[in-house]
């Protein structure tokens, strides 16, 4: 009898478990970091043969001769359809490895081309692991970083592309995701860089870091105003008020040109937060947050970007647009301002300094618990919910008819 009714009981206990966890996160701001599924590279002094999946670095460079180039993959499923893209950040790991590019030392990072521009191109069509130099696809738009920002004695760590415009196009407008190649020049002096891969270590290997609104997110989330006291965005806490200004000095201005057009600003990102220029008032962030700077310049000309004592570069696409990835991990909590300077390498001239914007800085201290919690509701039932239902009611009535009924039931399981 005891037997029965704790099969009762351990039945309705099973159902009610499968039944009442039905919640979800809530569609809204949200971040994923997404790791290289496939790769790919390509060398002009073996035209037919391919290097799909098979090292775990992946090269780029240049000598007479000789160009290297590779293609990189990611898988954007898990973003849901009709999302909208906040920011992304193609991220890369210059790895310090044997390379013969260089017939001097055979280092694998050597050298500065003419142009030193590293593209990271939209593919504009599908490949494999039959691709090779010769049957390799082109790029319908690409993204642009400074390859003197690769510099050969830091290595062994993550470099950061603004690619937000081309996630945009694969997530919002529905053009065909076919990853991204990084090609840089392929003329003038010899250089390399190789970076780790989709088989290389696990941490190392390329993200694809995505800021993105779900459908049917709010159309204007909260602001920070209306956080509570001692919050900055949605998902840290901070330390109060930023502490006094740090000066902002560029060790690396070039001089000034007159002919050369000031940077403008167009947007700021922080974290999931985006402000369009003009910043009038100094943005609150922790240290270690998020934080792309895009803005306008003249074609080519390269952007250094100074917050406080901490220098960043990018260059400037086709259509005039910059974006810059800035880490903040080394940020001193403080008010600091952000200058910008238009540089034409080539002529080692650069634009009047602007001043674009500033930052309230603030130490990261205990990360919210609540953004999850905050951010779930009741899911709807579907039949699969209604049928467990159904079998958490059948366990109860099974429980009470054995309590009113035991006396009946032991009988019937006796011995004769």
């Amino acid at each position: 009898m005891k037997k029965i009714v704790l099969l009762s009981f351990v039945l309705s206990m099973i159902c009610g478990f499968l039944l009442f966890p039905t919640t979800k996160a809530e569609a809204g701001l949200n971040t994923t970091t997404i790791k290289a599924s496939y790769h790919n590279w390509t060398d002009s002094a073996y035209p037919t043969y391919a290097h799909y999946n098979g090292q775990p670095y992946v090269n780029v460079g240049y000598s007479p001769g000789r160009a290297f180039r590779s293609y990189v993959y990611f898988n954007l499923s898990s973003i849901p359809a009709g999302s909208t893209i906040n920011s992304a950040s193609f991220n890369i790991w210059l790895q310090n490895d044997f390379f013969l590019i260089n017939p001097i030392d055979h280092t694998d990072c050597y050298g500065i081309p003419s142009v030193p521009v590293l593209v990271a191109g939209q593919v504009s069509e599908s490949w494999n692991s039959s691709m090779n130099w010769n049957n390799q696809p082109g790029h319908v738009g690409y993204a642009t970083y400074d390859l003197t920002q690769f510099p050969c004695n830091d290595q062994e760590r993550f470099y950061y592309i603004g690619v937000t415009q081309i996630v945009k196009n694969w997530v919002e407008s529905g053009q065909a995701n076919n990853g991204f190649n990084i090609i840089g020049t392929e003329s003038g002096s010899s250089w390399s860089r190789r970076f780790a891969s989709s088989t290389g270590a696990e941490a190392e290997k390329p993200q694809l870091y995505i800021q993105y609104t779900t459908p049917d997110a709010p159309a204007d989330p909260p602001s920070d105003e209306s956080l509570p006291s001692g919050t900055t965005g949605a998902n840290s806490t901070t330390n109060g008020n930023a502490a006094a200004t740090t000066p902002t000095v560029n060790p690396n201005l070039k001089t000034t040109d007159s002919s050369i057009a000031t940077p403008t600003l167009t947007y700021v990102t922080v974290g999931s937060a985006r402000s369009e220029a003009p910043v009038t008032s100094d943005l609150p962030i922790i240290v270690g947050d998020s934080l792309i700077v895009g803005g306008k310049a003249t074609k080519g000309l390269t952007i250094s970007l100074a917050i406080g004592d901490k220098v960043f570069s990018g260059v400037v696409d086709d259509a005039g647009n910059w974006e810059i990835v800035v880490d903040t991990s080394a940020f001193v909590p403080g008010i600091v301002k952000a200058k910008a300077q238009a540089q034409d390498l080539k002529k080692n001239k650069g634009s009047a300094e602007a001043e674009l914007f500033g930052l309230s800085v603030s130490a990261k201290t205990v990360v919210a618990e609540t953004k999850e919690a905050a951010k779930t509701e009741t899911k709807k039932m579907g039949w699969k919910d209604w049928l467990i239902l159904a079998g958490l009611v059948l366990g109860l009535i099974l429980a009470v008819l054995a309590l009113i009924f035991r006396k009946k039931i032991f009988k019937i399981f006796q011995k004769p």
